[in-house]
């Protein structure tokens, strides 16, 4: 198999082929994890006056009438945001597998016919059932996996089970091998989960291009993995080896676009902070309403060229995938060729005597 032909070709084909930019960037963002956190801050002394009622210190002393309304909006708040979050993540989970899906499929059409799909016959072809298979494949043997891991942390656990007998020797015994059977574990999950990871990646394939179930992938995915191992395992060092390139690639367009962003952000939040000033005063509405202006500048600028980077990444790790599982295929289809013709090139006598008995009948529908 010839690697750098592969990558080549993955890389002129995702280079050309602008749509799977979009696909590679949905994948992305799917595939993504974040989190994100808030702060909140008071003061002492804080006063209040008005009406009948004086008070003074904060929160002691707040009228039951301001705090409650003020509790429910809050839970109010919290509660949308939560389903809010959730509906988020089943939208973007739906559009990662979707994506997912057209990318295999569009660049296994972009090889047999050369035809280059726009967006909207992507997403249709992604649309299909096979998405909704691939994401099986993964719940699946994500599920196995975990169980497979948990049930052997509690197998390296039980050695701790020598404490009981409250003795030096079997303490330290028992908290020694702990140890030891722990990072064993832990290592050996981790090669398994790259090994499995790699196989997946042809089950996903066979799965979207062969129309093979969720099981019946897998099966072929490991099938493959198993029977081509070398060069399975040759690729795998290749696109680590583009991995580490694009990592440390990436640490200095971060570093910039961190600066571009910050002062492209700054100067209009200082505007604004000098403007709503002079308007408000020494408050802190200044401070609010110039965050609420460069915050979302500073990110706009800061993500938007680093999805889109990342999103042809994905989009070019996808292709070359898909273009080593084609050419293992091929592989595969000559190998049987090879097997059915003698080596001087001639169908073999059985195949037209004892192996097709009903031949022999001399009837010419048989024929």
């Amino acid at each position: 198999m010839d690697y750098f032909k592969i990558l080549k070709r993955a890389f002129n084909t995702v280079k050309d082929y602008k749509v799977l930019w979009i696909f590679g960037i949905l994948v992305a963002l799917g595939t993504a994890g974040g989190s994100s956190g808030g702060g909140s801050g008071g003061g002492n002394g804080a006063t209040f006056s008005g009406g009948a009622e004086n008070w003074q210190g904060f929160p002691e002393n707040l009228p039951f009438d301001i705090v409650m309304p003020a509790i429910g909006a809050l839970i109010a708040i919290a509660v949308g945001f939560v389903i809010l979050m959730f509906l988020l993540g089943i939208v973007v989970a739906v559009a990662r597998y979707v994506a997912e899906n057209a990318l295999i499929k569009l660049v296994d059409a972009h090889e047999d016919t050369g035809v280059k799909h726009s967006f909207k016959e992507g997403f249709r072809i992604g649309w299909s059932r096979s998405a909704w298979q691939i994401f099986l494949i993964n719940l699946v043997t994500g599920l196995v996996m975990a169980v497979g891991f948990i049930v052997l942390l509690i197998l390296a656990a039980l050695p701790l089970l020598l404490l009981i007998f409250d003795t030096t020797v079997t303490t330290v015994i028992g908290i020694a091998t702990t140890v030891i059977l722990g990072i064993i574990v832990i290592l050996g999950f981790i090669l398994a989960a790259i090994i499995v990871n790699v196989f997946l990646r042809f089950a996903r394939r066979a799965c979207a291009l062969e129309g093979l179930g969720v099981f019946a992938a897998i099966k072929e995915g490991f099938r493959m993995g198993r029977g081509h191992l070398g060069e399975v395992a040759l690729m795998w060092l290749h696109m680590v080896g583009i991995g580490i390139v694009y990592g440390i690639a990436m640490i200095p367009v971060t570093i910039i676009l961190l600066m571009v962003s910050g002062i492209l952000a700054a100067i209009p939040s200082v505007l604004v902070w000098t403007v709503v000033r002079m308007i408000a005063g020494a408050t802190f509405w200044p401070w609010v309403i110039a965050g609420v202006v460069g915050v979302p500048l500073f990110f706009i600028v800061m993500v938007a060229p680093l999805t889109l980077i990342g999103g042809w990444y994905e989009a070019f790790q996808s292709t070359v995938w898909t273009l080593t599982y084609r050419e293992l295929k091929a592989l595969e289809a000559l190998d049987d060729e090879e097997k059915f013709i003698s080596p001087a090139g001639e169908v073999p006598e059985a195949v037209f005597e004892s192996d097709l008995p009903e031949l022999e009948t001399g009837d010419p529908e048989a024929l």
